[in-house]
């Protein structure tokens, strides 16, 4: 059921941010993933100082576009959206550790899923709030 209810809210989050009807960093407002820009945004995390330190996601990123031959843009997709199911999981495991019951463990991962930073993940910062109002 966690499994399940976790691959449903990243699919609807990857469907909002895919939208041609939204702005999104994955789209740039059309129905394919752009490519160009998020290139541009991994060299950029790369070299600049402060998110260089925190190489992870990049490498991950440039680590599946090789070993997959797809895209950066279609790497960084698929390992961002991986890790936030993996994410969900994990929440509700630790909602399981801690003592909470499963209806309050589906609960958390409903309130994670919904959670502004996680629903709005992939707009620039200045448009999520207009993004959100174009959505409701």
């Amino acid at each position: 059921m966690p499994s399940i209810l976790n691959a449903v809210f990243v699919f609807v989050i990857f469907k909002i941010h895919m939208s041609s009807d939204v702005d999104s960093m994955l789209n740039e407002k059309n129905s394919i993933i752009s490519n160009g820009f998020i290139t541009s945004q991994i060299k950029y995390h790369t070299e600049f100082a402060p998110f260089a330190r925190r190489p992870l996601t990049s490498y991950l990123v440039k680590s599946t576009s090789t070993s997959m031959g797809v895209s950066l843009g279609e790497a960084f997709v698929m390992v961002n959206f991986f890790l936030l199911f993996l994410i969900g999981l994990l929440l509700f495991r630790l909602s399981k550790v801690i003592g909470s019951r499963f209806q309050k463990g589906i609960v958390n991962l409903i309130i994670y899923y919904l959670s502004f930073t996680v629903l709005f993940a992939f707009f620039p910062q200045f448009l999520a709030m207009m993004n959100l109002y174009n959505i409701v």
